[in-house]
């Protein structure tokens, strides 16, 4: 049938029309595309990002015990998270779980640490300047002493604690009966209200002990043996910091007041040795006899002008360690055909330190037995292997009375050392611009 111009004028502005709207709508909904895919893509690049990584949930302090309630885990952004904040330091804490050889897990709260058994003991504690809630529910802080129930609620229980005929006791506010407790060398506490163990530390010998009731109805110290090494804090911490390997150090690593940084160029060190590797210092005799001088300890490569050394490592060691490793280094120029070398940890993150097996000479046990500067556990336990077991008499055996060998590799020493020293100036001056 025959349309009129009419027709077909509207029939194509019709048309058009439809096309136009077509083209409006699917404007809006390209963009909605797009910018779907665009915040996709966002997402995804984020997830790549997240990282997981241990934060405290709770202050602590410098030299404290870490346990495993302490800390806990969780998902980050990757940007910005320090290296050492993953890798070693996860595969630690995911199975890290402060406990006695018997098993019994070991807690903290805001007293201390405390395990659960059967000993039913309510320790009191003492604050200068406690915080808490009242019967009222008013918030106060004043000098008092207290107790920490199983659910770690605090109670204050008065300011002073007597003591009256060898017996002490306190007084609640607005009475005058008189609440009875015990003492021991741990302090104060009440018998059969809980059942939190309260495990204390010797600051002298960094032993945990217990104080368990006796038939006689006193109390006894009672020494914990760990299952392992404990976590211990390097420095004050906040709530909600991402643990890292510089903050944590076993309890045998903790940095004291004899410890210092001592360069070594006699040691034989493996070919993939990098910076941040933990190693044993051994020393290997001619038929093949092999001792553990020094154990666990992480080495750092001096680096001049962008270049490793390749025979010099820095190790961190204390006063009894650094002339325990001067006895082996003597003895490996003594003994003809023996190595003083190094062997690296596969997992230094899961394993534990070796046990040390070699035994210095009389001369460096007498010398350590008058140094003020080691620790009298350190002493005592050269002394005792010095005196339990034959491996200096077997040393000795195999030493020539030529000190020819000595002299020679000490003076190979002094020369590699002025020349790595040399090394390090002229990186120096190559950094500020200055001559030597």
């Amino acid at each position: 049938m025959a349309t009129n111009p009419m027709q077909r004028r509207a029939r194509n502005a019709f048309l058009l029309g439809m096309v136009i709207a077509v083209i409006i709508a699917a404007a809006p909904i390209a963009f909605l595309f797009m910018r779907t895919k665009n915040l996709q893509e966002e997402i995804d690049t984020s997830k790549s990002l997240l990282t997981s990584v241990y934060v405290l949930n709770q202050d602590v302090k410098s030299g404290q015990t870490i346990t495993a309630d302490m800390f806990s885990k969780a998902t980050v952004t990757g940007a910005g998270v320090p290296a050492n904040a993953t890798d070693d330091i996860i595969k630690t804490l995911s199975d890290y779980a402060l406990s006695d050889k018997a098993g019994n897990k070991i807690y903290t709260d805001k007293a201390g640490l405390y395990k659960i058994g059967e000993n039913r003991q309510t320790r009191i504690f003492y604050d200068e300047a406690l915080t808490y809630t009242d019967s009222n529910g008013a918030t106060k802080t004043e000098q008092c002493y207290y107790t920490i129930n199983d659910s770690g609620e605090i109670t204050k229980i008065a300011q002073e604690i007597k003591e009256e005929n060898n017996t002490y006791y306190y007084t609640k506010n607005g009475s005058t009966s008189k609440e009875y407790v015990k003492k021991d060398d741990a302090g104060y506490y009440k018998a059969g209200e809980s059942n939190k163990i309260r495990v204390f530390k010797e600051e002298k010998t960094d032993n945990y002990y217990e104080m368990q009731d006796t038939e006689n109805g006193e109390t006894k110290k009672v020494y914990v043996e760990l299952a392992e090494k404990p976590l211990i804090s390097k420095i004050d911490l906040k709530t909600n910091t991402i643990i890292t390997t510089k903050y944590l150090a076993r309890s045998d690593e903790m940095t004291t007041d004899d410890t210092r940084s001592q360069s070594y160029n006699v040691i034989v060190l493996p070919p993939d040795l990098s910076t941040g590797d933990f190693v044993d210092i051994r020393i290997r005799l001619q038929d093949g006899r092999d001792y553990i001088v020094l154990s666990k300890k992480e080495v750092d490569i001096p680096v001049y002008n962008g270049t490793y050394s390749a025979d010099t490592v820095n190790l961190t060691i204390r006063e009894d360690e650094l002339l325990v490793l001067s006895s082996a280094i003597i003895d490996a120029y003594k003994v003809e055909g023996s190595e003083l070398y190094a062997i690296k940890y596969t997992e230094p993150g899961n394993q534990q330190s070796a046990t040390p097996t070699y035994t210095p000479s009389a001369e460096i046990i007498n010398l350590m037995s008058k140094d003020p500067n080691i620790l009298a556990e350190a002493k005592t336990e050269l002394a005792k292997r010095y005196n339990s077991n034959n491996t200096r008499t077997e040393i000795q055996s195999k030493i020539t009375n030529d000190d020819t060998s000595v002299v020679t590799g000490v003076q190979e020493s002094v020369t590699k050392t002025q020349e790595e020293r040399q090394k390090y100036l002229d990186s120096l001056s190559s950094e500020t611009g200055v001559e030597n």
